[in-house]
């Protein structure tokens, strides 16, 4: 971080952004190591911009990573990706950045005379046959691990569709999109049976049913308004409890989520879900971190 912010300026004069995440709090935004690392920021007054990656986006580098990448490295700090101004992921970097070789790789970001292939081995050589561009292959295979591994439906659509622009005779990438679009067209379905419940009985039952529903949508804070109403009308229920508990333990509010996993317990002391979850808000806690009750 030093080194990049002592060469500022030729960073910026390769017309390159640069956005430093960090993985502190990506479970606990109040976490002592989210707060050092602002510190190690300001201290060195890093010039670029800075944040903190969530644990949906650290799933979802993950899964990006899987086809591509030594297993074994997938979760290696730090690890940097460069991308082109199209949005696609040109380099992978992991551990501490060389930026001599990222300031030659941002020149050959677009090119279109087929060096990716020289630069992807670690060694020169002569090609007894020049491999084919694999974006399109690549691109279903991040789909299926996004639909297969995560549930995240939408993301995976996107790979496909962009693999069905390169190729829209593949039938592999066809296939595997209408699967993705069936798994949202039922999801969809799922939600407007359950919204229809809501309007017609509006029973805790029909209130929970949505609020899951719409949380394997990636549509948290409307599930977390459908849990609260679901324990409005039926205060002891327990799997909303813990639901709506680990939603809001991910979302940082610790005090709302203390109350509702101990709720949880205290309704199913055998609750391996709420305990677990109030267990991680103890050692919060112990270190003295604010947001409790």
């Amino acid at each position: 971080l030093k080194e990049i912010a002592q060469r500022q300026n030729e960073i910026r004069q390769s017309k390159c952004d640069l956005l430093a995440l960090t993985v502190e709090g990506a479970d606990d935004m109040y976490s002592e190591g989210l707060l050092r690392s602002r510190e190690v920021a300001e201290t060195i007054r890093f010039p670029f911009e800075t944040g903190r990656i969530s644990r949906p986006m650290l799933d979802k580098l993950a899964l990006f990573q899987q086809p591509l990448v030594d297993p074994a490295t997938i979760e290696a700090l730090p690890t940097s990706l460069l991308i082109s101004p199209q949005g696609s992921v040109e380099a992978i970097y992991k551990g501490g950045l060389d930026l001599e070789q990222v300031l030659a790789d941002i020149l050959q970001v677009g090119s279109a005379d087929g060096q990716w292939a020289d630069l992807a081995i670690a060694f020169p050589g002569r090609w007894h046959a020049r491999p084919t561009d694999p974006k399109r292959d690549q691109l279903i295979t991040l789909g299926s691990h996004f639909l297969l591994n995560g549930g995240y439906y939408r993301d995976a659509e996107m790979y496909y569709h962009e693999a069905l622009r390169i190729d829209a005779d593949s039938e592999l990438a066809q296939r595997h999109l209408e699967t993705a679009q069936a798994e949202l067209a039922r999801l969809g379905k799922q939600q407007q049976n359950f919204a229809n419940q809501v309007r017609h009985t509006g029973s805790a039952g029909a209130h929970y049913n949505l609020a899951v529903t719409l949380f394997e949508l990636r549509r948290p804070d409307e599930a977390i308004t459908h849990y609260k109403e679901a324990l409005r009308l039926e205060p002891s229920l327990v799997p909303a409890l813990v639901n709506l508990g680990a939603i809001l333990l991910e979302e940082g509010d610790f005090a709302a989520a203390a109350v509702h996993l101990r709720k949880a317990l205290r309704n199913d002391p055998n609750n391996h879900m709420a305990r677990r979850g109030l267990e991680r808000l103890t050692a919060a806690r112990r270190l003295g971190r604010p947001g409790f009750p």
